[in-house]
């Protein structure tokens, strides 16, 4: 079957990630790479607004859809008309 390995796995030893953007300091960095981390992070600011400005349209959805299955609009446009 297979060899089994008598290495002891050492925490040095391993494989630590490489992220160049987090490794290198702002004054280290080339331009390109300074407008590349500006870009992703303006990315990620208008992604975050976009998810929480939908967030808050579905909270209004449910509170419609809710409200409609409850009968609460129909009940208060027959009172209206009255």
């Amino acid at each position: 079957m297979g060899a089994k390995s008598n290495k002891v796995v050492d925490s040095n030893n391993l494989a630590q990630p490489q992220n160049s953007n987090e490794q290198q300091k702002w004054k280290d960095m080339t331009r390109n790479d300074r407008i590349t981390f500006i870009m992703i992070l303006i990315l990620r600011m208008i992604g975050l607004l976009a998810l929480l400005y939908l967030f808050v349209c579905s909270l209004d959805l449910m509170s419609s859809a809710f409200r409609l299955i409850g009968g609460y609009t129909l009940f208060s446009k027959y009172t209206n008309s009255l």
